[in-house]
């Protein structure tokens, strides 16, 4: 239970880039047990091609699947949408910055892996890109 230890220096995988007695061999760890190189994966493109990206740290994957997020991410800019849209007139209803809406979007995925009882930091960092913008945009302009 809880997020993967490493051995011997039992420090959680995202702490342990820096542990030498999980990887040198004569303080008891072993060569390439944990590696600091990131994941990288490059599209020439991709800011057209992809509506966000959402780097997050090991507490938010340890109890969340990335179509748990995704489900979380579209959820909050509907439910945006749609509360700027049903408001009838009259009513005082401000739709929501691009901003805010990144910013909500940050908190109910941070909030879900709380309620789901995630034992290590939990920590995102959400980019929108164009298309996102685009949608969020749609909905300040029919204001």
């Amino acid at each position: 239970m809880g997020p993967y230890r490493v051995f011997p220096g039992r420090l959680s995988v995202c702490r342990t880039f820096g542990d030498c007695e999980a990887k040198v061999l004569a303080l008891g760890g072993m060569k390439g047990v944990v590696t600091c190189e990131p994941e990288i994966h490059y599209d020439q493109d991709g800011v057209n091609k992809y509506d966000y990206i959402l780097i997050g740290s090991d507490g938010i994957f340890d109890k969340m699947k990335n179509e748990q997020i995704n489900q979380i991410v579209w959820d909050v800019a509907t439910f945006q949408r749609s509360k700027h849209l049903n408001a009838g007139p009259g009513t005082n209803v401000t739709p929501a910055t691009l901003h805010q809406v990144c910013g909500l979007v940050a908190d109910e995925i941070l909030h879900a892996a709380a309620k789901s009882r995630s034992l290590d930091n939990l920590s995102i960092v959400f980019i929108a890109f164009k298309s996102f913008k685009n949608y969020i945009e749609q909905i300040l302009s029919s204001s």
